[in-house]
């Protein structure tokens, strides 16, 4: 059991630090972004990003399901929440940016955190 949930910390913090806590750089005028098919990069990794947080937060939810452990609610709550964060984010490949977009994923962080920090503590 120990080593499951080292596993899950060790994969949820790789997650974590695949993005930039900053959700949005500020543009600089330069117009130097990476683009893949005319869209920003950044933007797309944000989208895979929100993609497989949703996948993992099904396969969380089914675990749950399975084993009736309350702890993994918490772990489905993080999941969606990164999920949210991610396609937030990405929306801005298909809109103008949303207003106050940095302070929403900055409250959704705050948020993954402190789920992730309960399910893993929880007993």
């Amino acid at each position: 059991m120990k080593t499951k949930a080292l596993l899950l910390s060790t994969v949820v913090l790789l997650l974590m630090g695949q993005f930039p806590l900053p959700a949005h750089a500020a543009d600089d005028g330069r117009g130097d972004d990476l683009a893949v098919f005319g869209m920003e990069l950044e933007k797309l990794m944000y989208l895979c990003g929100g993609i497989m947080a949703a996948a993992l937060c099904a396969i969380t939810f089914l675990a749950y399901r399975r084993t009736q452990r309350t702890r993994l609610l918490s772990i489905v709550l993080a999941f969606a929440l990164f999920a949210v964060k991610g396609f937030l984010i990405a929306t801005e490949l298909f809109m103008d940016e949303l207003p106050h977009i940095d302070l929403i994923t900055t409250l959704l962080d705050f948020a993954m955190l402190a789920a992730f920090f309960y399910g893993v503590m929880k007993k």
